[in-house]
């Protein structure tokens, strides 16, 4: 399991964390979706820059993924691409979507401006992340729930 993940079951294990609580949902994905993206990130550049071993049953060559890609002939592997019209390029872009949001755009808004007024910045660590969780709830908590009495 990730460190991120690790830090959001141990969130839950001490009360911290309510999964049925969408003030808790947003404030976990605020804080921890960028970090866990980073993780993303990280594997996706390792494997892309890896050795991947000669196969007898494998119809795919040995290789590094990038190199296999972006210079094949340098691997003894023929190229595959092909060109793409610029119409035909708008056309497919009209049906790619928008990178998903996992959280609210008022969420975020809202996390922002608390940020922005306590001085705080983004978390680039699950230590910071899980740090920033908790001062945002101390924060919001208590408007969320007189805002609901209302």
């Amino acid at each position: 399991m990730s460190l991120p993940l690790n830090f959001i079951v141990l969130l839950q294990s001490r009360g911290l964390f309510d999964g049925s609580n969408l003030l808790h949902v947003d404030c976990i994905r605020f804080c921890f979706i960028p970090i866990i993206q980073k993780e993303f990130d990280q594997i996706v550049l390792e494997w892309n820059n890896h050795r991947v071993r000669k196969s007898h049953n494998a119809e795919a060559p040995a290789g590094i993924p990038d190199i296999l890609y972006f210079a094949p002939e340098s691997e003894g592997v023929t190229r595959h691409r092909f060109r793409v019209s610029a119409e035909k390029l708008e056309a497919a872009s009209a049906h790619i979507k928008k990178k998903p949001s996992f959280t609210p755009p008022e969420y975020v808004e809202l996390a922002e401006h608390v940020m922005k007024r306590e001085g705080w910045k983004q978390p680039a660590t699950a230590s910071e992340a899980r740090d920033l969780y908790q001062k945002l709830l101390k924060v919001l908590e208590p408007l969320v729930s007189s805002h609901s009495r209302v």
